[in-house]
C-alpha cells in the first residue's frame, strides 16, 4: 500500500510541475513523506529537490538552497550516473547561499 502511495505522489508531482502548479506539487511531497516505511535514498532526494524547486519558484532562495544541498548529501557516491544531477544541485545551492548574503550586505548597507 505505501508503495502504491509512493508512486501516485510522485506521478501528481510530476502532473503539477508541468503545468506549474508547485503548491500542490509541495503538497504531494509532504504526503510521500509521511509513507516513510517505503521511501527509499533516492526518492527522498527526488522529494527534497522538488521541494527545493517550489521554493524557487516562490522566490524563497533561503529555504530552496539547504533543500539542494541535503539531496547532495544523500545522493553521495553511490549513483555514479546520478553524479553529474547531485554536483549541480550543490553548485546551485552555493550560489544561491552566496547570492543572498550579497543582497543581504547590500540591504544592510543602504539602512540609515
Amino acid at each position: 500500500m505505501s508503495k502504491h502511495i509512493i508512486s501516485m505522489c510522485m506521478n501528481a508531482i510530476l502532473v503539477s510541475i508541468d503545468i506549474g502548479q508547485f503548491t500542490h506539487a509541495t503538497s504531494y511531497v509532504s504526503k510521500a513523506e509521511q509513507t516513510l516505511d517505503a521511501l527509499d535514498t533516492i526518492t527522498v532526494a527526488k522529494l527534497r529537490c522538488v521541494a527545493g524547486l517550489a521554493d524557487l519558484e516562490s522566490k524563497k532562495f533561503k529555504l530552496a538552497s539547504p533543500k539542494f544541498l541535503e539531496t547532495c548529501r544523500e545522493l553521495g557516491s553511490q549513483y555514479d550516473e546520478e553524479l553529474g544531477t547531485s554536483n549541480g544541485c550543490c553548485q546551485m545551492g552555493s550560489e544561491f547561499d552566496r547570492d543572498c548574503q550579497v543582497i543581504a550586505a547590500k540591504s544592510k548597507s543602504h539602512q540609515v
